[in-house]
């Protein structure tokens, strides 16, 4: 049974998305779950997605639309959170879409089971307009704090999108500001010390459109960096709260190194970025030994073949990018 009594405010960032924000927000006002507000927070779109927002505004009086000079899209989720109403919020991501029972499903687990976080699935799409189409289970599961934990640091849940928070435990937190790639982890971290419980459905609830991928969404780009600061925040939080995780986050330390060793050579940068490269790579070198024994065989032959056989390396991440090229050019 629905409980219309408790007002979801549904977040919805808008930046530069005229083709894809219909039928995102399409989505939202089409929940069986109706007592829903509908913030759309358009980020100094230069097309014509404010335009959109505002005729959608229009046709609903449940949607409000914020416009803001560009800030990014931490910033513009921080503007919804200022501006919720309701005793929920969700986020929804303006080229995605949802299931029409996704907040039903959603806030009825959430207060049922009295726990802080409503979890669900999530689908990959490559079709905006596709419908889509669900199976439903009365299955689910209740997390204490160290299953939220493990399912978060551990499973790497870590998606603000695909999931019901209380707004009294959100608006005492806010997404990081000045980071583009790995948000949506620090924000979770920070929500769930608030937390004692959680519920968890794997019912894909939750559409994820994925853009045709392209050399430069893989490659090294200046925000790349944003994945290793993520995973040294983390490593501090870690420490500090939660010191039984710290050798996952050491690891995920490593990784995201490794990482962006890989895509400086993917986009043919090492000489560009020959300093940045060495202090990688320097990194790698020297954490190696306390870190292998939780390395993949594939990654422990992936440091050996860069360490000791650096042009099969470079040959190797040639052919990676090839394949890219040919699977992106056939999608």
């Amino acid at each position: 049974m629905i409980n219309e009594q408790k007002m979801i405010s549904v977040i919805v960032p808008v930046y530069n998305v005229e083709n894809c924000v219909y039928d995102s927000v399409k989505s939202i006002m089409n929940q069986t779950y109706k007592n829903l507000e509908i913030i759309l927070v358009d980020d100094g779109s230069t097309d014509n997605s404010g335009r959109v927002c505002d005729y959608l505004e229009g046709i609903d009086e449940r949607i409000t639309v914020i416009h803001q000079i560009n800030k990014g899209l931490a910033a513009a989720r921080n503007t919804g959170i200022k501006n919720a109403n309701g005793e929920y919020v969700g986020f929804v991501d303006s080229d995605d879409k949802i299931d029409c029972k996704m907040f039903e499903r959603l806030v009825n687990l959430i207060t049922k089971n009295n726990v802080d976080l409503a979890i669900c699935g999530f689908k990959k799409i490559y079709d905006i307009k596709a419908k889509n189409k669900t199976n439903y289970s009365e299955n689910y599961t209740i997390l204490n704090k160290k299953g939220l934990l493990d399912e978060i640091i551990i499973n790497l849940n870590n998606a603000a999108w695909n999931k019901l928070y209380k707004t009294s435990i959100v608006k005492k937190v806010n997404f990081p500001i000045g980071i583009i790639h790995g948000e949506d982890l620090l924000f979770l971290i920070d929500y769930t010390k608030y937390c004692k419980s959680a519920v968890l459905i794997d019912d894909e609830l939750y559409f994820y459109f994925q853009r045709q991928g392209s050399i430069t969404k893989t490659g090294y780009t200046t925000k790349s960096i944003d994945e290793v600061k993520v995973k040294d925040i983390l490593k501090t939080k870690v420490e500090k709260e939660y010191p039984e995780y710290i050798s996952i986050a050491n690891l995920y330390c490593f990784r995201s190194r490794m990482n962006l060793i890989r895509k400086i050579y993917l986009s043919k940068k090492e000489e560009s970025e020959n300093i940045e490269l060495n202090k990688l790579t320097k990194f790698i070198f020297d954490n190696y030994s306390n870190i292998k024994n939780k390395l993949t065989v594939k990654e422990k032959m992936e440091i050996f073949i860069y360490k000791y056989m650096r042009f099969i390396y470079r040959y190797l991440i040639e052919v990676q990018r090839r394949i890219h090229e040919v699977v992106k050019r056939k999608r």
